[in-house]
């Protein structure tokens, strides 16, 4: 017997680790969700739903409405000015989409 029930995901999917230079994440900006060792991102991909550590060089994204297109990048390992080395990335949204622009970001 089958259920006729519709069921959605709530969480869960394959987490992405962008481990190489050039490595992209194209897809739906579905938010962000706690996760174990802090926020995660989450863009669907093919209708496959992508977490992602949101460290703080993606801190953007959480100005990012959910439901737009985007595009994210590692663009390599750069070095701070204090020193400190990180990984940089190249964060891109459909051109007509309204980024909030306010400052107040949790990080």
């Amino acid at each position: 017997m089958t259920s006729a029930k519709r069921w959605k995901q709530l969480s869960g999917g394959s987490f992405f680790k962008f481990a190489e230079e050039g490595d992209t994440l194209e897809g739906i900006w579905q938010g962000t969700q706690a996760g174990k060792f802090g926020e995660n991102g989450i863009v669907e991909m093919n209708g496959e739903r992508k977490q992602f550590t949101l460290n703080a060089a993606l801190k953007d994204l959480i100005r990012v409405p959910p439901g737009t297109e985007v595009r994210i990048t590692y663009t390599g390992k750069q070095m701070s000015k204090s020193g400190n080395e990180f990984k940089a990335f190249e964060i891109l949204v459909e051109d007509n989409v309204q980024v909030d622009d306010d400052e107040d970001v949790p990080f």
